[in-house]
């Protein structure tokens, strides 16, 4: 296993990796310290009632910002703005809700975590899948050639891995790539989830076929979204102004998704990993250390807004804890970093972030 190797050919055939560490003492020293924080202050790592009381509130602001677009008279202007509130609402959702939803953190029953997959599904994208893509191939693989779930599926449009062969098309890839971003949503919507249920796989994971009740809510739900968002406010305007309302919103909150993921993995300072037997020499803490950034974490406003997404190395080092405990666990996580010279990464601004992301995107362009 080497991190930057060269480009290996035939990447569809690297085997599923297996981290096999001959040292497990920072992963082990960690996972002690954070255990003790919990036992000491006596609180659970799941979401507190403050975080589900938020949910709420953006849930009851969403369909309050959507009833109005046929309550409030319409003109451009009108239209303009609740359309821009509706993608700021929606994305604090992704942030804060759906994406703790997909990692379990908002609840400690089994049957209301399932239920709560579903705040993915009714937006119109399969929280069962996104699930497995996001949790259990980019989470478990962070930054691994052929096998990233979120970071590797874009090739060969763009190239985001190093370990990936340079094409002609990537030389300008930094300045296509935000277009690109803006399909994101489009993408799950209408494309991804019926690729995945099609191929029976995602990216070079494959899946055991679907039940059918669960195929049976992906198309239930797609089609309650499409109705909607589509359907009915074309039975009130015209369908032209409902379709372009439609592509702002999902091209809006396409970018902003992309931008806030891709910032933390695919930047000058992380690594990737390409390994031909399938075995990780780190363990699971190192490499994601080595793979994954903070950005603006002293910054109040992306506190707020980003459900602790900008605390990623946080975040990926315990998936499974709500994000409100980020602040006190980067306090731990830094420590010990500094106590074994093991390197922490993060951006002071999510402006030297994305300044990052693109740069990275322009030497991958350009640079074998």
């Amino acid at each position: 296993m080497n991190y930057n190797f060269p480009m290996q050919p035939h990447t569809s055939t690297l085997p599923k990796p297996h981290f096999r560490p001959s040292d497990r003492s920072f992963q082990l020293e960690l996972n002690q310290r954070v255990s003790a924080y919990f036992r000491h202050n006596q609180v659970l790592p799941k979401a507190p009632a403050s975080l589900k009381v938020k949910a709420a509130f953006l849930y009851v602001l969403f369909f309050g910002i959507y009833l109005s677009f046929f309550l409030v008279q319409q003109n451009f202007y009108s239209v303009v703005a609740l359309a821009c509130s509706m993608v700021a609402v929606i994305f604090l959702l992704g942030m804060n809700v759906m994406h703790e939803c997909a990692h379990g953190t908002y609840f400690k029953n089994s049957a209301l975590t399932k239920l709560s997959y579903c705040t993915w599904d009714f937006f119109g994208i399969s929280g069962d899948l996104y699930r497995l893509k996001h949790q259990h191939l980019h989470h478990d693989f962070t930054n691994i050639t052929a096998w990233d779930g979120d970071m590797d599926l874009s090739y060969p449009l763009l190239r985001f891995n190093p370990n990936r062969p340079l094409l002609p098309r990537h030389r300008k890839q930094n300045l296509y790539a935000l277009p690109l971003y803006s399909l994101l949503t489009l993408s799950w919507i209408f494309f991804s989830d019926f690729s995945a249920i099609s191929s029976k796989k995602i990216c070079n994971y494959p899946m055991k076929p679907l039940k059918k009740k669960t195929l049976l809510k992906i198309f239930v739900f797609k089609g309650i979204n499409i109705f909607l968002f589509l359907v009915l406010p074309s039975l009130y305007f015209p369908f032209w102004k409902v379709l372009g309302t439609f592509l702002f919103v999902q091209m809006a909150l396409g970018i902003l998704f992309s931008l806030i993921f891709q910032v933390a993995h695919l930047n000058e300072k992380v690594k990737f990993v390409i390994s031909e037997t399938g075995n990780i020499s780190n363990d699971f803490a190192i490499h994601q250390l080595a793979t994954t950034s903070n950005f603006a974490t002293g910054n109040a406003f992306w506190r707020f807004a980003l459900g602790g997404l900008n605390f990623q190395v946080e975040h990926h080092l315990f998936p499974s804890i709500s994000h409100v405990y980020h602040p006190e666990l980067q306090k731990i996580v830094r420590q010990l970093c500094t106590e074994r010279d093991v390197p922490y990464l993060e951006f002071s601004t999510f402006r030297e972030a994305i300044a990052s992301h693109f740069r990275f995107l322009k030497k991958l362009g350009q640079t074998p």
